[in-house]
């Protein structure tokens, strides 16, 4: 029987295949499962190979990105792949955040074929880009009650987002150049430019903030994830310096840019004397950024 190509997975993944291996059963069991999952793999060794092999499945299929190349050109890879193949729907997936719920998938398709075509993008939690300071804002609680869906400029990784291959054929396709951090920004603001929506079921999203006690905090009582460390000041260099290139050469974003930029040289002048290699590479990467240089131009530690 010929499959119904609807929708498509794609789990960007490095070195953690029991992991991986979980996600990869929780998705299969939404009552909407991908009719394929293609595995894109960061790593440069064979065990997340080797376990694909062992599940003999012929939803799974493995590439391998030959080097860490970052999850921006991974997910480009991904999109353009399954494009090709003729799905229609596509879900951008991490390998460390399966679903929280079974039915995902079928509602958020629903959700989008019952609202229009223009749909380009959803997912379950999203933000809005503040025009002036270049800083994402959390939805309130109040506007969620009210709509039966909202607006946003960003569906994050870890949020079940689900693209609309139609805007694949508009040319949108994560920019590979931004290595690491914010290259689902960069890919939602391109969608937008489009005109396609990025979208987020209101019930959904609130179900979703219930489940994680995220209900009731305002914008400014949600931590993030994210702490400092040594190990980690590669991803303050990569966050600033593209940042600084979607606002200043994708999106023309002026104020964004300038607030960016003394946002990031404040931090550098705090950081200073505590953590002198830091405060140097938050400078390296607004300079970078404003120069267009991207890519790959500094390795992470091999076990972030």
């Amino acid at each position: 029987m010929q499959k119904s190509k609807l929708i498509a997975a794609f789990i960007i993944t490095f070195n953690r295949p029991e992991t991986l291996e979980r996600t990869i059963k929780e998705l299969l069991s939404q009552t909407l499962p991908p009719e394929l999952i293609l595995i894109i793999d960061n790593s440069t060794d064979e065990k997340t190979k080797e376990m694909v092999a062992r599940n003999n499945s012929p939803k799974l299929m493995y590439y391998s990105m030959g080097e860490n190349a970052g999850p921006a050109a991974s997910a480009a890879k991904g999109l353009s792949t399954l494009h090709k193949m003729g799905f229609k729907w596509i879900l951008w997936q991490d390998d460390d955040d399966p679903p929280l719920e079974k039915h995902y998938n079928k509602n958020l398709i629903l959700t989008a074929k019952k609202i229009g075509n223009n749909i380009g993008i959803i997912g379950t939690v999203g933000t809005r880009l503040n025009p002036i300071t270049g800083l994402l804002n959390r939805i309130l609680d109040e506007e969620l009650e009210k709509t039966e869906f909202v607006d946003v400029d960003l569906i994050g990784g870890g949020h079940h987002m689900i693209i609309n291959s139609e805007v694949i054929d508009k040319n949108c396709l994560p920019n590979p150049e931004l290595f690491f951090g914010f290259e689902e920004l960069d890919f939602c603001l391109k969608v937008k430019r489009k005109d396609y929506k990025v979208i987020v079921p209101s019930k959904i999203y609130l179900q979703k903030r219930a489940r994680t006690g995220r209900l009731g905090l305002s914008k400014n009582k949600e931590k993030s994830k994210q702490k400092l460390t040594p190990k980690s000041f590669w991803r303050e260099y990569y966050s600033f310096r593209n940042l600084i290139y979607i606002f200043l050469h994708e999106n023309l974003k002026l104020l964004p840019f300038l607030i960016t930029t003394f946002r990031g040289t404040s931090k550098s002048v705090f950081f200073l004397f505590k953590y002198p290699k830091l405060s140097k590479l938050i400078i390296l990467g607004l300079k970078d950024g404003i120069v267009k240089k991207m890519g790959k131009t500094l390795m992470p530690n091999s076990k972030e």
